[in-house]
């Protein structure tokens, strides 16, 4: 089991099936938490998360990131499947998308610093 920490209070048990809770602070606080399903590394990553608030229903979804390596480096495939129309909708109106274009942005950052 690989733990894992960072600056956004994260906390993530790398393992089959592991537990991941994070908080993300922002103008806001917010708790997740998930279940990983499978880990192939280098490959793929299959895991459960969502919004710990249980006065908001706690919605949870499906994540799947894949990756490839191509010519310049790795793609990322990052794909999120909801339980329905309305739980994405409103995943997309708390402001997801940008919040994870901002942490793929500062990942692709980072990993240019490393290479």
């Amino acid at each position: 089991m690989a733990q894992v920490s960072s600056s956004a209070k994260s906390t993530f048990a790398l393992e089959e099936p592991g537990t991941s809770s994070c908080v993300c602070r922002t103008a806001a606080i917010i708790p997740f938490r998930g279940v990983y399903r499978e880990i192939v590394p280098g490959e793929r990553l299959i895991y459960t998360e969502c919004y710990d608030v249980p006065q908001i229903g706690s919605p949870e979804w499906l994540t799947t990131v894949t990756f490839e390596e191509v010519e310049r480096g790795t793609r990322i495939t990052h794909t999120i499947l909801h339980a329905s129309r309305e739980a994405r909708d409103g995943h997309l109106q708390a402001g997801m998308e940008a919040g994870t274009i901002q942490t793929l942005h500062r990942l692709d950052e980072h990993a240019g610093r490393m290479a």
